[in-house]
């Protein structure tokens, strides 16, 4: 945003379609269609000085359902906080805190690996806080020292409830070392210690060893990784870090007693490939691979593999099309779903196109679906569902 206007606000109007607006499985008889219509305000601010810039930005998402009886509707809020600031050329500090509050709401999907890919039962909050400090050590070596915390909270509690299952806080410390082979390439070595704590008292169920407390799935992560970051051109730009991820489930006393493994490595992913090719069209092209949380009881965790596609093309000034691609693979980790697979895929399509300075036209299409080898009724993790969304509106800008 340019300085001479340091805020902007946006208020999108859609009709919408969902053809199965609570994310139910397929083979559950409770998939429920339902018309609908969405109000998403947004406002941001940006303060320039001369050494810091700050940012904020609030979006509120209200979604009514037609054809519900009760809570006839979604309410998502997220707010985010962040201070940049260089105390030299050589030094500077990225500092960000992002909020998300959902009644009824459906878990936001990150590009990457998804923990709950669908709609919580029940309101939820996240909170993500982030500082990264970046250090010019020489002309040629640059260290990065980060810091990641974590934190969902889920109101549906009791037994084997999403509190029992997610609610957990998360630290992840980075340490990375750049050295500057040319102008345009990179190389990277680095490390990252994870700490995921679970935050419920509450209990879950494990097929074949009964109701555990929730801690048992506490762990602790080492990566360790090598990597590159090289710019093709001015307009092509690509990173990729590659490793091993060594994971120690600590707390698991009681599974690990009843033969699961209290242990797992697997290969640690992360690479982008990004593409300005024409003004106001860019391609970002990302892999991802990981151990992430799951709602699955009977798991400890699962390790994903994620491929995400975004792409932003300028068909003509007015004339905008946007497209949103994720699949994601996920290997379940100890338990009786010890390596069952389960697939993700998320797709997104938007027409845009601009009526006046102020005020364009959209028409869109989402779909998701999700295939799993998990189907355990008593667990409630009867997984594989698809769900179709279609949507026309207006947006403006100010």
């Amino acid at each position: 945003m340019e300085q001479s206007k340091p805020w902007a606000v946006t208020v999108a109007v859609r009709g919408f379609y969902d053809d199965n607006m609570f994310s139910r499985p397929d083979d559950s008889g409770g998939k429920e269609e339902s018309f609908g219509v969405s109000v998403n305000p947004t406002v941001a601010l940006n303060f320039a000085l001369d050494r810091t810039l700050i940012s904020f930005n609030y979006s509120y998402d209200f979604r009514w359902f037609e054809a519900r009886t009760e809570n006839e509707a979604d309410h998502i809020q997220q707010a985010k906080l962040g201070i940049a600031h260089a105390f030299s050329e050589r030094f500077s500090v990225d500092l960000w805190d992002r909020f998300i509050y959902a009644q009824e709401g459906a878990v936001a999907i990150d590009a990457g690996p998804v923990t709950v890919p669908g709609r919580s039962d029940g309101d939820y909050f996240r909170n993500i806080a982030n500082v990264d400090f970046d250090a010019g050590v020489t002309e040629r070596l640059s260290l990065l020292l980060g810091y990641r915390n974590e934190i969902w909270d889920f109101e549906n509690s009791g037994f084997n409830s999403y509190s029992a299952r997610l609610d957990r806080m998360e630290h992840l410390g980075t340490v990375e070392g750049s050295w500057e082979f040319t102008p345009s390439t990179s190389g990277l070595i680095g490390y990252k210690f994870g700490d995921v704590r679970t935050r419920s008292n509450d209990q879950i169920f494990v097929d074949g060893v009964g109701a555990v407390d929730a801690s048992e799935r506490d762990r602790l992560s080492h990566s360790i990784y090598a990597g590159v970051e090289h710019d093709f051109s001015q307009q092509l730009t690509g990173a990729l870090r590659a490793g091993v991820q060594l994971v120690d489930y600590n707390e698991a006393d009681v599974l690990s007693a009843n033969g699961f493994d209290d242990n797992a490595t697997i290969p640690y992913i992360d690479g982008v490939l990004s593409w300005n090719y024409n003004p106001g069209s860019t391609l970002k092209l990302g892999v991802v691979n990981t151990m992430n949380s799951t709602d699955v009881s009977a798991a400890l965790s699962q390790s994903s593999v994620a491929v995400y596609l975004d792409l932003n093309h300028r068909i003509t000034p007015e004339w905008t099309f946007g497209a949103m691609l994720l699949f994601q693979n996920s290997s379940f980790e100890g338990g009786v779903y010890d390596g069952d697979n389960e697939q993700l895929f998320v797709a997104g399509v938007n027409i845009d196109y601009l009526i006046s300075q102020h005020l364009s036209a959209e028409v869109g299409y989402a779909f998701d679906l999700l295939s799993s080898d998990v189907d355990d009724y008593f667990a409630n993790d009867v997984r594989g569902f698809d769900r179709n969304r279609v949507y026309i509106g207006l947006r403006a800008r100010f």
